[in-house]
Parts: C-alpha cells; structure tokens; sequence
C-alpha cells in the first residue's frame, strides 16, 4: 500500500510539472507569434485600393455633413481634409517604397490618419 502511494505522488507530480511547462510555453509562445509577415507588393495593393475606398468614403461623408453646419465647425472640417490628405500623401509614398520597415511604418501612418479623420468627423455628428 506505501508503494502505490509513492508511486501515485511520483506520477501526479509529473503530470503537474508537464501542465505548468505547457502552459508557461503557451503564454511565452504567444508573444513571439505578434512579428509581422513581409508586406508583398500585391498586399501594398490591395491595401491601397481599400484604403482608397474607405477614405473617400470618409470624404463623401465630410462633404455632405459640411452643408449641414455653419462656420463654426469649419476647423473640424480642415481638420478632416488634412488627415484625408495626409493619408493620400502616405499612401502614393507607399507605392514607391520597398523597405519592410518603411513600408509598415507607412501603413501605420496611413490608418492613423484614416482614424483621426474619422474621430472628427464623428465627434461632429
């Protein structure tokens, strides 16, 4: 009866041991996991017409909502054309860009911009 005991603690200690290092892998292994893929020449594409689509989009709004107030929130309004241009600016950038890191430094500005204008655009509404 001692034996099995023993050998009881032995295989449950075991079993505990290989829980904690699989998870401890599992929390570790995540954080490598977030590096960025390479930024192809068809994703530069891709995400250029999109964000193309989306940013006029954003413009087509601003233009309709700027009938709809007076004066006063025409700051807003240039606020909005400066990040849309902004955005263009970095995105005809992107196309003549080959450096990884540029690249995603480029992408980051352009949605930031995309944001921002869509931020103010709907903090006016």
């Amino acid at each position: 009866m001692a034996q099995s005991n023993k050998s009881r603690i032995v295989i449950w200690t075991i079993v505990g041991l290989l829980v904690v290092t699989a998870v401890v892998f599992l929390i570790v292994g995540k954080k490598g996991v977030a590096a960025e893929k390479p930024f192809t020449v068809e994703e530069v594409g891709k995400f250029t017409r999109l964000m193309e689509t989306r940013i006029g989009k954003v413009e087509e709004n601003a233009a309709e909502e700027r009938g709809q107030y007076g004066p006063e929130a025409q700051e807003a309004f240039d606020q909005i054309d400066m990040h849309i241009a902004a955005s263009r600016d970095w995105l005809r950038k992107m196309q003549d860009t080959k450096d990884q890191a540029e690249l995603l430094a480029q992408k980051d500005s352009v949605q930031d911009n995309y944001h921002s204008a869509k931020r103010v655009l709907k903090e006016l509404k």
